[in-house]
Order: structure tokens, then sequence, then C-alpha cells
């Protein structure tokens, strides 16, 4: 059953990018689009992010179904391009997690999208139990973007120990 859904994914991402296309044929050329692809999904993604926040602050409750839906439709693509690397052996949080001042930004635009869904939903005082569950998901992702570092930062000791071990491996 996986290797079934395996080749459907495989099929999908071949006809939506177009993998077999000419143009990917020269390497200049396919790795400028690789870098243009990935400026505009981290465009993507950031203006999103921002968007939303600034829907929940500035449309008030009628706005939070369609902030989260943006939010939803700016993740699944995110997680597709982590999977697809995945699958071709591309270890997604080591190589491009957020760190320094790319992971304060997102940790502020993601706490403005939490207050902004407390504010919306009810501007003179968020329910206790829609603040409690915005502390826990920002403790949540909080926890799982130091434990990315974490296990990043283990990842290169030991390709650092199996590089002094056996140089040019």
């Amino acid at each position: 059953m996986t290797a079934t859904r395996t080749a459907v994914f495989d099929r999908f991402a071949a006809a939506v990018a177009d993998f077999g296309s000419p143009f990917y044929a020269e390497e200049r050329q396919r790795d400028i689009w690789n870098e243009a692809s990935a400026f505009g999904l981290q465009l993507f993604l950031w203006g999103s992010l921002i968007l939303s926040a600034a829907m929940f602050w500035l449309g008030g409750r009628g706005s939070v179904p369609y902030g989260l839906a943006l939010l939803v439709f700016a993740s699944l693509p995110s997680y597709l391009v982590i999977f697809y690397a995945r699958r071709l052996g591309i270890d997604i949080p080591v190589k491009g997690a957020l760190r320094g001042w790319r992971l304060v930004a997102f940790l502020v635009v993601y706490a403005a999208n939490i207050a902004g869904v407390a504010h919306a939903l009810d501007q003179q005082r968020p329910s206790g139990g829609f603040v409690g569950g915005a502390v826990i998901g920002a403790a949540g992702a909080g926890g799982f973007l130091v434990g990315q570092q974490v296990l990043q930062r283990r990842r290169r000791q030991r390709a650092e120990a199996a590089e002094s071990i056996h140089p040019g491996l």
C-alpha cells in the first residue's frame, strides 16, 4: 500500500513541477531556477504568516476562519516540500533550520498570530481556554524548534566525529 501511495505522490510531483521539461537540462539554469523557487516559497510563507496576523488584528472575529484557512493553505506546501526532500534523502530540519534573526522573526510573527486570534475572538477579554491553548501551542512550537536545534547540533557533531575518524568519506 505504501508503494502505491509513493508512486502516486511521485507522479503528482513530476506533473506539477514538469521535471521532464528541457528547461531542467542545463545545470546553471536549473540551479538559478531552484534558488528563485526557494526565494518565492520563503516569500510566500513569510507573507502568509504576516498577512494572517494582519487579518486577525484588523479584521476582527469574522476574519478568523479566513486567516486560519490561509495558515493551513500556506503550511501544506511547506510540509509537501519537506516530505518530497526527505523521500530523496535530504533532512530539511538539519539543513535549513531556523536560527538567529530568522528564528526570532518567526517567533514574533507566530506570537502576533496567536495574540491576533485571541484579540479577534474577544476584543474585550480573551477566554481562558483559548489563552491556555495558545500558551500550550506556543510552548509546543518553541519546544519543537529547540528540539530541532539540539538534533541539528548532535547530527553535526556526529558528522564531524565520523569525518575525523574517516576523512574524505
